[in-house]
């Protein structure tokens, strides 16, 4: 048997044993009593009127006092009633042994590295629609406290019995009430925000918010930005996308040597501190060309990789170092993992070739970066993505979320896995919008077991959605995700 044991440790009477593939078995001591197969066992089994192999029923309960091994094949072990002839051969340890239940936390990590695990975890991102819904928060409480988006992160983590959450905004001002004339709210829960500036902002019930500066909103030209000036873009902070880009109401010239207001990591801090020890949690960066879309607006961007290309690459070059320090420092807040939200890096948008320019080498730094605090990183990009899987490997990433199949994207599960699995680990693949807000319960049940099925044999999966899950999705289509995975088992081998 090449699979060896690496570690053996004695629990009261739980043996735990560490294998060389990752796997990770107890074995109860009484059980392995039961289940001896010395000659004089076998006896008592003939005398019973049972086969060779079957348990043994013995009276009271059983320790063990010491193992050792025999050769390189087997151990002997010596039970506490006096028992010591058993020769346990490592075929039989590995059949008798039971993988213990993992906690959500241990299940992400394992599945992200392609160790085993005792099932397919389940992660879904959920549009910030979707947490307004389902648990009855004021859209200003989730948008604008960092506690009222904590509260509603873990509460939908416990009521779909997911195995992650994803923080996908920052941390915010605990004083943001200091820049506020009024806040309306209408009878169907939407919320207006008046701001002593004259700013408003309009939080829909069931939607995002959206910012509206008093003068308008107005986007720079290529020629006006001094990448000098660029760091990092947020675009769901309080006052929305300004240029160059500070943190609130008030003006002030950002230092990129402190550029990070504590306040902007306390919704990890408060996720972590909660659920850290059982959940995997993730936090979020926008990936440098995510910010360039957002600066000059989506068309215009595109034009200027035409016609401004030099300029173009000195400003995703001063965003990379702005993103790489801020996944960094997400990572040594106690995130399991950092999402680089890369949206509009998809065929929809550009060639592969433009991948490859403007892309893969400032998500390659900012991946870099992250990894040297010792966390996994990976890419959400949605829609079309099946002509640069690779090129996305290329950028150092432990994985890709999303993974739309048609006809939202272009990917075949078993495809990706056989062209990258061995390097990335998947998170998503089922259709948000054609499956899990569209179909029935018993239709997604469905198509998660065939995801399982097709996704997890040789470790590496995640059971997600393929992109955020919509506002009005019904609750019990996500639930059933979980129930799915526990209905598959473990997932089979590669």
């Amino acid at each position: 048997m090449n699979i060896q044991p690496t570690s053996l440790s004695l629990h009261e009477n739980v043996l735990v044993i560490e294998w060389s593939d990752g796997r990770r078995l107890e074995y109860d001591a009484g059980e392995l009593r039961r289940n001896c197969p010395c000659a004089t066992c076998n006896s008592e089994r003939s005398k019973a009127g049972r086969e060779k192999g079957e348990p043994l029923d013995l009276a009271g309960e059983v320790g063990i006092r010491k193992m050792s091994p025999v050769g390189n094949y087997a151990y002997g072990i010596q039970f506490s009633d006096g028992h010591t002839t058993g020769i346990f051969t490592l075929e039989l340890l590995r059949s008798l042994g039971r993988s213990p239940a993992m906690y959500g936390k241990q299940r992400v990590r394992a599945a992200m590295r392609h160790k085993p695990v005792d099932r397919v975890p389940v992660m879904c991102q959920l549009a910030i629609g979707h947490y307004l819904l389902q648990t009855g928060l004021a859209p200003v409480d989730v948008w604008y406290t960092s506690e009222g988006f904590a509260r509603a992160l873990i509460a939908l983590q416990l009521r779909y019995r997911f195995d992650g959450i994803l923080i996908n905004l920052l941390g915010t001002d605990p004083d943001w009430m200091r820049y506020v004339d009024r806040i309306d709210t209408a009878d169907d829960g939407s919320q207006t925000v008046h701001f002593k500036n004259g700013d408003v902002a309009r939080c829909p019930a069931d939607d995002n918010a959206h910012h509206f500066p008093a003068g308008g909103q107005r986007r720079p030209t290529i020629d006006e930005v001094d990448p000098d000036r660029i760091y990092y873009d947020d675009p769901h902070g309080l006052g929305g996308l300004k240029y160059p880009f500070y943190f609130g109401l008030e003006p002030y010239q950002p230092d990129p040597d402190d550029y990070w207001p504590d306040y902007v990591f306390r919704t990890i801090d408060l996720v972590v501190g909660e659920v850290g020890a059982t959940v995997s949690v993730h936090s979020e960066v926008f990936s440098p060309w995510t910010q360039l879309m957002e600066l000059f607006g989506y068309e215009q961007a595109l034009m200027d990789l035409l016609d401004e290309p030099d300029k173009v690459h000195a400003i995703l070059a001063a965003y990379a170092r702005g993103t790489a320090d801020l996944g960094a420092r997400q990572a040594r807040r106690g995130v399991d993992a950092v999402l680089i939200s890369s949206a509009f890096a998809g065929g929809g948008f550009i060639s592969p070739r433009q991948y490859e320019q403007f892309v893969l080498p400032y998500e390659r730094e900012v991946v870099a970066q992250i990894h040297k605090e010792g966390v996994p990183v990976y890419t959400h990009t949605c829609g079309d993505i099946g002509d640069r899987l690779e090129l996305m490997a290329a950028t150092g990433i432990d994985g890709i979320d999303t993974l739309d199949p048609p006809p939202l994207g272009s990917i075949d599960l078993e495809d990706a896995k056989r062209r990258v699995g061995d390097r990335l680990f998947f998170k998503g693949n089922i259709d948000p919008v054609n499956t899990l807000l569209s179909k029935s319960r018993d239709e997604v049940r469905r198509d998660a077991l065939w995801r399982l099925k097709v996704g997890s044999p040789g470790g590496g999966y995640i059971l997600s959605s393929a992109c955020s899950v919509s506002p009005r999705v019904p609750p019990e289509n996500l639930a059933v995700l979980a129930e799915a995975s526990e209905e598959f088992g473990p997932p089979r081998a590669g």
